[in-house]
Protein backbone atom coordinates (compact mmCIF):
# COMPACT_ATOMS: atom_id res chain seq x y z
CA UNK A 1 0.00 0.00 0.00
CA UNK A 2 1.54 3.63 -1.23
CA UNK A 3 1.81 6.17 1.89
CA UNK A 4 0.60 9.75 0.39
CA UNK A 5 3.47 12.46 -0.32
CA UNK A 6 1.42 15.32 1.64
CA UNK A 7 -1.54 15.28 3.88
CA UNK A 8 -4.62 18.15 3.93
CA UNK A 9 -6.16 18.60 6.66
CA UNK A 10 -9.34 20.91 8.05
CA UNK A 11 -8.72 22.46 11.55
CA UNK A 12 -12.17 21.58 12.94
CA UNK A 13 -14.78 18.82 11.98
CA UNK A 14 -17.49 17.21 13.38
CA UNK A 15 -16.07 14.27 15.94
CA UNK A 16 -12.85 15.09 15.19
CA UNK A 17 -9.58 17.72 15.56
CA UNK A 18 -6.78 18.35 13.23
CA UNK A 19 -4.84 18.81 15.91
CA UNK A 20 -5.58 15.35 16.67
CA UNK A 21 -5.18 14.37 13.26
CA UNK A 22 -1.81 16.28 13.22
CA UNK A 23 -0.89 13.84 16.38
CA UNK A 24 -1.34 10.70 14.72
CA UNK A 25 0.66 11.29 12.05
CA UNK A 26 3.68 12.97 14.00
CA UNK A 27 3.49 9.11 15.41
CA UNK A 28 2.78 6.80 12.46
CA UNK A 29 4.36 8.88 9.50
CA UNK A 30 6.65 11.79 10.65
CA UNK A 31 8.42 11.98 7.20
CA UNK A 32 4.94 13.08 5.41
CA UNK A 33 4.02 16.95 5.59
CA UNK A 34 0.73 18.23 6.83
CA UNK A 35 -0.67 21.27 5.57
CA UNK A 36 -3.83 22.79 7.51
CA UNK A 37 -6.56 24.02 5.22
CA UNK A 38 -9.07 25.83 6.90
CA UNK A 39 -11.66 28.87 7.21
CA UNK A 40 -11.68 28.94 11.04
CA UNK A 41 -7.79 28.41 11.92
CA UNK A 42 -6.71 31.92 14.02
CA UNK A 43 -3.34 33.27 14.76
CA UNK A 44 -2.71 31.14 18.27
CA UNK A 45 -4.04 27.90 16.79
CA UNK A 46 -1.99 28.28 13.50
CA UNK A 47 1.46 29.16 15.63
CA UNK A 48 0.58 26.18 17.93
CA UNK A 49 0.03 23.82 14.56
CA UNK A 50 3.55 24.38 13.42
CA UNK A 51 5.09 24.30 16.70
CA UNK A 52 3.35 20.61 16.42
CA UNK A 53 4.77 20.06 13.50
CA UNK A 54 2.70 21.09 10.56
CA UNK A 55 4.15 21.99 7.35
CA UNK A 56 1.85 25.17 7.09
CA UNK A 57 -1.60 25.93 7.06
CA UNK A 58 -3.63 27.68 4.01
CA UNK A 59 -6.84 29.72 4.84
CA UNK A 60 -10.10 28.45 2.67
CA UNK A 61 -10.21 32.37 1.75
CA UNK A 62 -7.03 32.17 -0.20
CA UNK A 63 -6.54 29.08 -1.78
CA UNK A 64 -3.91 30.74 -4.53
CA UNK A 65 -1.62 29.91 -1.88
CA UNK A 66 -2.38 26.27 -1.39
CA UNK A 67 -0.22 24.99 -4.87
CA UNK A 68 3.09 26.83 -3.89
CA UNK A 69 2.59 25.62 -0.01
CA UNK A 70 2.14 21.76 -0.99
CA UNK A 71 5.07 22.67 -3.56
CA UNK A 72 7.04 24.00 -0.48
CA UNK A 73 6.15 21.27 1.63
CA UNK A 74 7.47 18.70 -0.79
CA UNK A 75 10.98 20.01 -1.50
CA UNK A 76 11.03 20.37 2.43
CA UNK A 77 10.33 16.86 2.85
CA UNK A 78 12.54 15.90 0.30
CA UNK A 79 15.58 17.95 1.66
CA UNK A 80 14.91 15.99 5.05
CA UNK A 81 14.78 12.82 3.47
CA UNK A 82 18.16 13.56 1.61
CA UNK A 83 19.40 14.76 4.98
CA UNK A 84 18.46 11.63 6.89
CA UNK A 85 19.85 9.17 4.37
CA UNK A 86 22.88 10.94 4.72
CA UNK A 87 23.10 11.24 8.31
CA UNK A 88 21.94 7.70 8.30
CA UNK A 89 24.68 6.23 5.91
CA UNK A 90 27.49 8.65 8.01
CA UNK A 91 26.28 6.47 11.10
CA UNK A 92 26.62 3.56 9.19
CA UNK A 93 30.13 4.62 7.61
CA UNK A 94 31.31 5.69 11.51
CA UNK A 95 30.33 2.36 12.35
CA UNK A 96 31.89 0.48 10.00
CA UNK A 97 35.18 3.03 10.37
CA UNK A 98 35.26 2.18 14.07
CA UNK A 99 34.69 -1.78 13.78
CA UNK A 100 37.74 -1.76 11.06
CA UNK A 101 39.78 0.50 13.93
CA UNK A 102 38.96 -1.14 16.75
CA UNK A 103 39.56 -4.87 14.72
CA UNK A 104 42.48 -4.47 12.64
CA UNK A 105 46.17 -5.70 13.73
CA UNK A 106 47.97 -2.44 12.81
CA UNK A 107 48.06 0.83 15.08
CA UNK A 108 46.26 3.50 14.29
CA UNK A 109 47.31 6.91 16.02
CA UNK A 110 46.96 10.59 15.36
CA UNK A 111 48.85 12.92 16.75
CA UNK A 112 48.95 17.19 17.15
CA UNK A 113 51.86 19.66 15.76
CA UNK A 114 53.40 18.76 19.60
CA UNK A 115 53.86 15.14 18.46
CA UNK A 116 51.02 14.50 21.34
CA UNK A 117 49.32 11.57 20.80
CA UNK A 118 45.19 12.18 20.77
CA UNK A 119 43.99 9.10 19.52
CA UNK A 120 45.95 5.81 19.29
CA UNK A 121 43.47 2.52 18.58
CA UNK A 122 43.68 -0.60 20.86
CA UNK A 123 46.16 -2.52 18.58
CA UNK A 124 48.88 -0.58 20.20
CA UNK A 125 48.62 -3.11 23.07
CA UNK A 126 49.66 -6.36 20.99
CA UNK A 127 52.31 -4.21 19.15
CA UNK A 128 54.10 -2.32 21.94
CA UNK A 129 52.84 -3.89 25.02
CA UNK A 130 51.03 -0.55 26.54
CA UNK A 131 46.94 0.09 26.66
CA UNK A 132 45.90 3.06 24.87
CA UNK A 133 45.58 5.04 27.46
CA UNK A 134 49.23 5.14 28.39
CA UNK A 135 50.03 6.66 25.33
CA UNK A 136 47.50 9.21 24.85
CA UNK A 137 48.79 12.33 25.80
CA UNK A 138 52.70 11.09 25.80
CA UNK A 139 55.03 12.57 23.12
CA UNK A 140 54.71 10.12 19.98
CA UNK A 141 58.62 9.44 19.79
CA UNK A 142 59.05 8.51 23.48
CA UNK A 143 58.65 4.75 22.93
CA UNK A 144 60.87 4.99 19.76
CA UNK A 145 64.82 3.64 19.51
CA UNK A 146 67.10 6.57 20.10
CA UNK A 147 68.76 6.68 17.00
CA UNK A 148 65.23 6.15 14.75
CA UNK A 149 63.81 9.06 17.12
CA UNK A 150 66.97 11.22 16.19
CA UNK A 151 66.08 10.47 12.12
CA UNK A 152 62.45 11.66 12.98
CA UNK A 153 63.67 14.43 14.77
CA UNK A 154 66.04 15.84 11.72
CA UNK A 155 63.62 14.72 9.23
CA UNK A 156 59.78 15.68 10.52
CA UNK A 157 60.24 19.52 10.59
CA UNK A 158 60.77 19.68 6.49
CA UNK A 159 57.64 17.30 6.40
CA UNK A 160 55.62 19.66 8.77
CA UNK A 161 56.58 22.66 6.62
CA UNK A 162 56.04 21.31 3.47
CA UNK A 163 52.19 19.77 4.50
CA UNK A 164 53.50 16.62 3.75
CA UNK A 165 53.13 12.71 5.00
CA UNK A 166 55.27 9.73 4.72
CA UNK A 167 55.10 6.21 3.38
CA UNK A 168 56.11 3.17 4.85
CA UNK A 169 58.73 4.49 6.32
CA UNK A 170 60.39 1.50 8.92
CA UNK A 171 61.37 2.95 12.76
CA UNK A 172 61.82 0.85 15.59
CA UNK A 173 60.34 1.41 18.71
CA UNK A 174 60.55 -0.58 22.42
CA UNK A 175 58.36 -3.19 23.59
CA UNK A 176 56.89 -2.70 27.36
CA UNK A 177 58.94 -5.57 27.36
CA UNK A 178 62.09 -4.36 26.51
CA UNK A 179 62.13 -5.61 23.14
CA UNK A 180 62.76 -4.26 19.81
CA UNK A 181 60.08 -3.75 17.15
CA UNK A 182 60.36 -2.86 13.75
CA UNK A 183 56.83 -0.74 12.36
CA UNK A 184 56.60 0.52 8.82
CA UNK A 185 54.61 3.69 9.06
CA UNK A 186 52.59 5.68 6.40
CA UNK A 187 50.52 9.17 7.49
CA UNK A 188 49.01 12.23 5.86
CA UNK A 189 48.66 15.49 7.24
CA UNK A 190 46.11 16.82 9.23
CA UNK A 191 44.59 20.12 8.20
CA UNK A 192 42.06 22.43 9.64
CA UNK A 193 39.42 24.17 7.25
CA UNK A 194 41.67 27.02 6.02
CA UNK A 195 44.01 24.58 5.14
CA UNK A 196 46.56 24.81 8.02
CA UNK A 197 48.65 21.81 9.29
CA UNK A 198 47.01 20.73 12.35
CA UNK A 199 48.82 17.20 12.88
CA UNK A 200 49.04 13.97 11.40
CA UNK A 201 46.86 10.64 11.01
CA UNK A 202 49.25 7.62 10.04
CA UNK A 203 48.92 3.28 10.45
CA UNK A 204 51.74 1.36 11.45
CA UNK A 205 52.05 -2.16 10.71
CA UNK A 206 54.58 -4.46 12.59
CA UNK A 207 57.13 -5.82 10.18
CA UNK A 208 59.39 -7.24 12.79
CA UNK A 209 59.05 -10.67 12.10
CA UNK A 210 59.55 -9.90 8.00
CA UNK A 211 62.30 -7.56 8.79
CA UNK A 212 64.08 -10.66 10.87
CA UNK A 213 63.05 -13.27 7.95
CA UNK A 214 64.70 -10.93 5.27
CA UNK A 215 68.03 -10.65 7.32
CA UNK A 216 68.47 -14.37 8.07
CA UNK A 217 68.03 -14.66 4.29
CA UNK A 218 70.57 -12.38 3.77
CA UNK A 219 72.86 -14.23 5.98
CA UNK A 220 72.08 -17.12 4.66
CA UNK A 221 73.07 -16.40 1.68
CA UNK A 222 76.35 -14.71 3.01
CA UNK A 223 77.07 -18.13 4.42
CA UNK A 224 76.60 -19.82 1.67
CA UNK A 225 78.99 -17.47 0.02
CA UNK A 226 81.66 -17.93 2.44
CA UNK A 227 81.57 -22.02 2.12
CA UNK A 228 81.77 -21.79 -1.30
CA UNK A 229 84.75 -19.12 -1.80
CA UNK A 230 86.21 -21.41 1.66
CA UNK A 231 86.05 -24.59 -0.83
CA UNK A 232 87.87 -22.70 -3.47
CA UNK A 233 90.30 -21.67 -1.07
CA UNK A 234 91.15 -24.86 0.55
CA UNK A 235 92.24 -26.24 -3.13
CA UNK A 236 94.12 -22.87 -4.02
CA UNK A 237 95.87 -22.80 -0.18
CA UNK A 238 99.38 -24.49 0.23
CA UNK A 239 99.51 -24.83 4.38
CA UNK A 240 97.08 -24.82 7.10
CA UNK A 241 97.92 -21.48 8.32
CA UNK A 242 97.19 -19.72 4.80
CA UNK A 243 93.74 -21.60 4.83
CA UNK A 244 92.80 -20.32 8.17
CA UNK A 245 93.55 -16.73 7.34
CA UNK A 246 91.69 -16.96 4.63
CA UNK A 247 88.84 -18.87 6.53
CA UNK A 248 89.13 -15.64 8.85
CA UNK A 249 89.07 -13.05 5.75
CA UNK A 250 86.14 -14.85 3.79
CA UNK A 251 83.95 -14.67 7.15
CA UNK A 252 84.22 -10.77 7.66
CA UNK A 253 84.52 -9.66 3.25
CA UNK A 254 81.98 -12.45 2.05
CA UNK A 255 79.86 -13.36 5.31
CA UNK A 256 79.54 -9.36 6.54
CA UNK A 257 80.94 -10.58 10.22
CA UNK A 258 82.48 -7.78 12.03
CA UNK A 259 85.60 -10.15 12.81
CA UNK A 260 86.53 -13.54 12.85
CA UNK A 261 89.28 -15.30 14.70
CA UNK A 262 90.89 -18.97 14.88
CA UNK A 263 92.14 -19.97 18.50
CA UNK A 264 94.02 -22.67 18.85
CA UNK A 265 94.97 -25.59 21.63
CA UNK A 266 98.65 -25.20 22.72
CA UNK A 267 100.61 -28.19 24.68
CA UNK A 268 100.14 -26.10 27.62
CA UNK A 269 96.50 -27.09 27.31
CA UNK A 270 95.78 -23.19 26.58
CA UNK A 271 94.03 -21.24 23.65
CA UNK A 272 95.89 -19.18 21.73
CA UNK A 273 94.89 -16.79 18.58
CA UNK A 274 96.34 -17.80 14.98
CA UNK A 275 94.30 -16.44 12.80
CA UNK A 276 92.19 -13.24 12.46
CA UNK A 277 90.63 -10.74 10.61
CA UNK A 278 88.12 -7.62 10.98
CA UNK A 279 87.53 -5.30 13.76
CA UNK A 280 90.42 -4.68 15.89
CA UNK A 281 88.11 -3.82 18.98
CA UNK A 282 86.04 -6.99 18.45
CA UNK A 283 89.50 -9.21 17.66
CA UNK A 284 90.79 -7.80 21.10
CA UNK A 285 88.04 -9.47 23.06
CA UNK A 286 89.99 -13.02 22.20
CA UNK A 287 93.08 -10.78 22.23
CA UNK A 288 93.10 -10.30 26.09
CA UNK A 289 92.00 -13.58 26.84
CA UNK A 290 95.60 -15.36 25.06
CA UNK A 291 97.50 -18.29 26.76
CA UNK A 292 94.59 -18.52 29.68
CA UNK A 293 94.57 -21.87 30.75
CA UNK A 294 91.64 -24.13 29.67
CA UNK A 295 90.78 -25.51 33.32
CA UNK A 296 87.89 -23.39 34.67
CA UNK A 297 89.09 -23.70 38.41
CA UNK A 298 88.65 -19.99 39.87
CA UNK A 299 88.41 -18.26 35.98
CA UNK A 300 86.09 -16.28 34.51
CA UNK A 301 85.34 -17.98 31.20
CA UNK A 302 84.99 -16.67 27.74
CA UNK A 303 82.24 -18.44 25.18
CA UNK A 304 85.49 -19.43 22.98
CA UNK A 305 87.10 -21.09 25.73
CA UNK A 306 84.01 -22.47 27.00
CA UNK A 307 83.25 -24.06 23.34
CA UNK A 308 86.88 -25.39 23.43
CA UNK A 309 86.61 -27.46 26.58
CA UNK A 310 83.15 -28.37 26.19
CA UNK A 311 83.10 -29.44 22.41
CA UNK A 312 79.99 -27.42 21.97
CA UNK A 313 78.73 -24.39 19.85
CA UNK A 314 78.49 -21.69 22.33
CA UNK A 315 76.10 -18.78 20.96
CA UNK A 316 75.49 -15.05 22.53
CA UNK A 317 72.83 -13.08 21.05
CA UNK A 318 72.07 -9.69 21.99
CA UNK A 319 74.70 -8.79 24.57
CA UNK A 320 73.41 -11.96 26.61
CA UNK A 321 72.68 -15.91 26.17
CA UNK A 322 75.20 -18.60 27.05
CA UNK A 323 78.78 -17.66 28.13
CA UNK A 324 79.81 -18.25 31.83
CA UNK A 325 81.12 -14.72 32.16
CA UNK A 326 78.85 -11.91 33.08
CA UNK A 327 81.35 -9.60 31.97
CA UNK A 328 81.72 -11.08 28.51
CA UNK A 329 78.08 -9.60 27.44
CA UNK A 330 79.28 -5.93 28.58
CA UNK A 331 83.16 -6.24 26.97
CA UNK A 332 80.65 -7.02 23.84
CA UNK A 333 79.20 -4.29 23.84
CA UNK A 334 82.13 -1.86 24.69
CA UNK A 335 83.40 -3.22 21.33
CA UNK A 336 80.40 -2.77 19.37
CA UNK A 337 79.77 -6.24 19.15
CA UNK A 338 75.94 -7.64 18.90
CA UNK A 339 76.22 -11.24 18.72
CA UNK A 340 79.01 -13.54 18.74
CA UNK A 341 79.37 -17.73 18.36
CA UNK A 342 82.17 -19.97 18.79
CA UNK A 343 82.48 -22.73 17.21
CA UNK A 344 84.83 -26.09 17.63
CA UNK A 345 87.32 -27.10 15.06
CA UNK A 346 87.79 -30.15 13.97
CA UNK A 347 85.94 -33.78 14.45
CA UNK A 348 88.22 -34.17 18.21
CA UNK A 349 88.00 -30.32 18.59
CA UNK A 350 91.50 -28.82 18.19
CA UNK A 351 90.43 -25.17 17.96
CA UNK A 352 87.93 -22.82 17.63
CA UNK A 353 86.71 -20.20 15.35
CA UNK A 354 84.57 -17.03 16.79
CA UNK A 355 82.14 -14.91 14.53
CA UNK A 356 81.66 -11.94 15.55
CA UNK A 357 78.41 -10.05 14.27
CA UNK A 358 77.97 -5.95 14.54
CA UNK A 359 73.67 -6.03 14.53
CA UNK A 360 71.93 -8.44 16.32
CA UNK A 361 71.93 -11.78 14.79
CA UNK A 362 69.79 -15.03 16.79
CA UNK A 363 72.10 -17.64 15.07
CA UNK A 364 69.28 -20.25 14.52
CA UNK A 365 69.75 -24.11 13.97
CA UNK A 366 69.52 -23.33 10.19
CA UNK A 367 72.49 -20.76 10.06
CA UNK A 368 74.09 -23.29 12.78
CA UNK A 369 74.10 -26.03 10.58
CA UNK A 370 75.48 -24.03 7.78
CA UNK A 371 78.92 -23.17 9.89
CA UNK A 372 79.40 -26.57 11.59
Amino acid sequence: RSSPDVILSDFSMPGFSGMHALEIVRELAPEIPFIFVSGTIGEEAAIEALQQGAADYVLKENLRRLQPAVERALRTAAACREMQGMQRALRESEERFRTIVETTEDWIWEMDLHRIHNYVNSSVTEILGYLPTEVMGRDALELMVDADRAEVERVLPDLVAAKQGWQRWTLRWRHRDGSIRVLESTAHPVLDRAGALIGYRGIDRDVTERVQQDAKIRRLARIHAVLSALGNAVLRSRDTAELLDLSCRLAVVQGGFKAAAITARTSADTLTMTSSYGDPAALALIAEHDHLSLDPAGVSEPPFMEAMRTASIIVTRDGSGADASAGWPAAMARAGVAAQISLPVGAEAWGVMSLFAGTPQTFDDEEIELLR
